[in-house]
Order: structure tokens, then sequence, then C-alpha cells
């Protein structure tokens, strides 16, 4: 069977390889995978391009919060059905308007500004490693991305740069015997994981200083619960 090494590689193929080294191989290597959708990929593709909408409306075309946001819920309502129960394309909707009762588009951190004037909202990179690929040596291999949204904000004097994330999840970490969320549980759960290094890193190697990752979880719930 022919094998290629991947000519260019992203944070989920950075996932895979420290998932299941094998697995990577086949998936990866000698393209092997099944190709099938996973619901939860389904949902959370959804969820970001109507977050992606939502934003770019808002900060690009003036509209209010209440417009911006009828257009991203329209989008789920109106797009390619999860098949999931769970997951499905009303309850994305519900949890997607509660998403911008907690972070108002006006307040908290704003996107920052491109060279061109638009914001840096589903912002994609392509950076050459300077690595030569094992298998083609004339060619480098390449990093692809996209940053879901890189945000800033003044605190105490001074000026905060992040890249936000936003996570669809079935639920959150809660302290025992209490309904708050275990934040220390949540923030380890993130804390190395190599796609979040890959933005940070992507960051810093277009010319812009990050200070963090901030990941916000989306729960998909029966029920609203803030997380």
């Amino acid at each position: 069977m022919r094998t290629l090494f991947p000519l260019y590689f992203s944070s989920s193929i950075l996932e895979d390889l420290h998932g299941c080294q094998l697995a990577w191989y086949r998936k990866h290597c000698q393209k092997l995978d099944m190709g099938e959708k996973s619901h939860h990929l389904i949902a959370g593709a959804l969820i970001a391009s109507a977050l992606e909408i939502t934003r770019k409306e808002f900060y690009e075309n003036n509209s209010s919060q209440e417009d911006s946001v009828e257009k991203g819920a329209e989008f789920l309502l109106e797009a390619e059905d999860t098949g999931d129960s769970r997951k499905s394309n009303e309850n994305l909707e519900y949890v997607f308007r509660q998403y911008f009762r907690k972070f108002p588009l006006h307040t908290g951190w704003q996107p920052c500004k491109l060279e061109n004037g638009n914001s840096a909202i589903e912002y994609k990179f392509r950076i050459d490693t300077g690595i030569a690929h094992p298998d083609i040596p004339e060619r480098n291999i390449i990093i692809t991305g996209k940053l879901d949204f890189l945000g800033e904000k003044v605190i105490n004097n001074h000026l905060y740069r992040v890249v936000i994330d936003d996570k669809t999840t079935g639920g959150s970490s809660k302290i025992p015997g209490t309904d708050n969320v275990d934040l220390d549980n949540e923030k380890e759960d993130y804390e190395n994981r190599g796609q979040f290094l890959c933005y940070v890193w992507a960051a810093r190697k277009l010319g812009i200083k990050v200070d963090l990752t901030v990941v916000r979880r989306i729960p998909i719930l029966t029920k609203f619960e803030p997380a």
C-alpha cells in the first residue's frame, strides 16, 4: 500500500498523533479514514459557523446584537441535521442564544483588527515550518489552521490579547455536592492540549503577541446550564 507523510499539518492532526500513533498513521499516511461524519463534529462545526456569522454581522456590518444573533440562530435551524437528539439543531439554537446572554458582543473581549481592516474572526493561516517533507524533500511541511477569535481588552492599563476558542460539550465538571462548575478540573482538561499550544504558536509566528487561550465551553443540554 502506498503511503505519503502529510503535506500539511493542523492542530487536529497533531492531536491525532498524540492520541494513537498507529491510528494516526492509518488515517493520515495510508488514507484509511472511513470518512463517516460524527454528530459531535457536525454540531461543533454548525456552532462555529453560527458564531462567525453573528460576530461578523455585529463587528463588520455594524448590526445590532439582536439582529446579529438572529442571523446565526436562523442558520442553525436551517442547517444540516446533526442526526442526534441531544445535539439537535433546536438545542443548538437554544444554547447559542444563551451564549450571547452570557457573553454580550459589546462587552468583554473585542476582536483584533487585521491589516486589511477586517476583524480577526475565524482567521485562517498557513505557516511554512521550514522543515523538509520526508517524502518530498524539495517541499516544506506547512502548518494550517483557523483561529476562532483573536480578542483584546485593556485590564489595569495593560492591553491583553488572547485566542478565544469555543467548544461544544455534553456537560461540565461539577464540584462534588454542588451545582458549581469545577474550573480547576475544566482547566486541567484543556491546559496541555496541542491545539491551543498550536494556536498560540501560530499567532506569535504571525507577529501577534498573545497572552493566553480562553476556552469557552458550550454545554448542549436538555435545559440551559451556565458554564
